[in-house]
Formats: C-alpha cells, structure tokens, sequence
C-alpha cells in the first residue's frame, strides 16, 4: 500500500469477502494510519457509487469478480480513487487487465509499527462503517484512533495464539 502512495489519513475501500486476505489488509491500514473502509460484496450501481465518493477513498481492494463486475463500470465517474487492487482471488488475472494487485506483504514484528498511537490524533478516523440505508442513504459511522481496540487486539493475538497456530474466518 505504501508504494501505491497510500499513508496516514488515506481511505481504503475494502471490497473483499470473508476471508484472510481481509484481515491483512484491513490491519494494514490501521498500521499505517489509514482509514478501512469495509464495503458489501454485493453492493452495485448507484449506492457503490455512493459510498465511494463519500468515503473518500484513494484506493479500492476488491477479488478480480467485484473489481471486473461491479467496480469497473463505475470507473469513469470515480475520478478520485487512484488504485483499482485485486487482492486474493483472481490476483493473477489483475497482471494481464487494467488493474493493479497486491501480494507479498511484509511481517511486521511487534514493537516495530510503522506508527505508534501516540502519532495518531485520537479524532483521527480509523474506520468508517455505512448503515444499510433503509431510511435514505446511508450513513457512515466514524471509528476513531482514539477509540480504536487495535492495540488490545494486537496484545491479545501474542498472548492466546503461536506462530504456527493457523486462523480461520
């Protein structure tokens, strides 16, 4: 992400289903400062469109199915989002079409975080949640660094879990 330009302050859309993949690089974000943006897979048309623009974002991480389907033909009218990633499946279909990928991300080792908390201006959004907009368009809900749990999840992920202990969603 970082040699995409992408650093503190930044949106990142995360179109990805429940898989690793998402856990990578939603905790990626919050390492460097950014703000995650998770979006539903099955989101289209004019309300992905919406949420795009709203949030802000710089980037789009999708599987290669929601970036060629559903993305894609909203392009032209996104003219702020600098990035169309495929991330996980379908990544190696991105080397030959009009979209970037991403793979190989570095191990971060504990105590050696690209920010630390107190870099982060505690009103400074971590993560931004839509409703579903039942009652008109829908609304994001704004995490903050500040109230942000990361730090506690990080703990706990060295106190319950080894190395070769395998995860699953």
């Amino acid at each position: 992400l970082k040699g995409l330009g992408i650093g503190r302050g930044d949106g990142v859309a995360l179109m990805l289903s429940n898989h690793p993949d998402f856990l990578r690089v939603f905790f990626a974000t919050q390492l460097m400062g950014a703000y995650a943006v998770p979006i539903n897979t099955e989101l289209r048309g004019s309300g992905l469109k919406y949420l795009l623009e709203h949030s802000q974002v710089k980037i789009i991480l999708a599987d290669y199915g929601a970036l060629s389907e559903r993305i894609a033909p909203l392009r032209s009218q996104l003219k702020d989002i600098g990035h169309y990633c495929v991330v996980g499946e379908g990544a190696e279909r991105a080397a030959s079409s009009e979209f970037d990928w991403l793979s190989g991300a570095p191990t971060i080792k504990a105590g050696n975080w690209p920010i630390r908390e107190e870099d982060m201006p505690a009103n400074s959004p971590s993560l931004l949640m839509y409703t579903s907009g039942t009652t008109g368009l829908p609304k994001a809900v704004t995490y903050t660094y500040g109230a942000s749990n990361l730090k506690k999840l990080g703990f706990a992920s060295r106190i319950f879990f080894l190395p070769e202990d395998k995860l699953y969603t």
